[in-house]
């Protein structure tokens, strides 16, 4: 598994937090953050792709990830917690 794989899996783990009214303010920094990252160091199809839907969600939505994690509560009350605990992790970028 290369490395951009890794970042792509924090990112459904920040999504996972987000869903699960975990969120918090600078979430939304670090997926723009890696949906920059991601498609532009990979060597492959699926590394180039993977981060398209976060980027049409976060376009199209915006206000459903603030809702999530400034008022807790999903906007179309759809959303089902995955989580019941934030994880602590340390963000780094090479």
């Amino acid at each position: 598994m290369c490395s951009l794989s890794f970042r792509v899996k924090r990112i459904t783990g920040i999504l996972e937090g987000i869903v699960s009214d975990l969120g918090v303010n600078g979430d939304l920094d670090v997926l723009d953050e890696f949906a920059d990252y991601v498609p532009n160091g990979s060597l492959c199809g699926f590394g180039v792709q993977a981060t398209n839907p976060l980027k049409t969600a976060k376009r199209y939505w915006p206000e459903h990830f603030t809702m999530h994690i400034q008022e807790l509560r999903c906007p179309t009350g759809t959303c089902i917690p995955v989580r019941a605990h934030r994880f602590v992790t340390k963000h780094v970028l090479p």
